[in-house]
C-alpha cells in the first residue's frame, strides 16, 4: 500500500481524522506515513480498479454517483458501484491520473490549492496537476 501524492503540492490523500466512517471526507494533507494516507489499488474487473483506504477498507466513492463537475469525493463502504471504479492512466512522465467509471471524470485536489484539507472531488480531465498523483 502507498500513498496518492498530488503533483501540484506533494500532499498525500488522507481520510480526515483517520475515520472509518462511511462518508468520511478525502483531503490532501502532509504525508506522515499513516494508514489513513495508505491506499491500494484492487482491481474490480474490465480494466477497472477500486481505490481502497489501508485503515478502514473503504473505497473513494463519488457522492451519490454524481456526474456533475466538483461533486465529492468520501470513503464508503466497497459496494462494486461505477461510482467506486475508477480507470489508471499513467503519463509517460511518471504521474498517474484516476477517472471515474461512471462520469468520465478525473479525481482532482480541487482548486490548486496548497492548503492541508482542501476538498477532493471529480472533475472534467484538463491534464492539470491537481488531477495528477504519484505512488510514492
Amino acid at each position: 500500500m502507498d500513498p496518492l501524492r498530488v503533483r501540484h503540492n506533494g500532499k498525500c490523500l488522507d481520510v480526515s481524522g483517520a475515520s472509518t466512517a462511511d462518508g468520511a471526507r478525502v483531503v490532501p494533507y502532509t504525508c506522515g506515513g499513516a494508514a489513513n494516507q495508505q491506499w491500494s489499488l484492487r482491481s474490480s474487473g474490465g480494466g477497472y480498479v477500486n481505490v481502497v483506504a489501508r485503515h478502514s477498507g473503504k473505497c473513494l466513492d463519488v457522492s451519490g454517483e454524481s456526474t456533475a463537475d466538483g461533486a465529492t469525493v468520501f470513503q464508503y463502504t466497497c459496494n462494486g458501484g461505477a461510482n467506486q471504479q475508477w480507470s489508471v492512466h499513467r503519463s509517460p512522465d511518471g504521474f498517474t491520473s484516476l477517472l471515474a467509471r461512471h462520469s468520465g471524470k478525473c479525481l482532482d485536489a480541487s482548486g490548486s490549492s496548497a492548503a492541508d484539507d482542501a476538498d477532493v472531488v471529480q472533475h472534467a480531465c484538463v491534464t492539470a496537476a491537481d488531477q495528477q498523483f504519484t505512488t510514492s
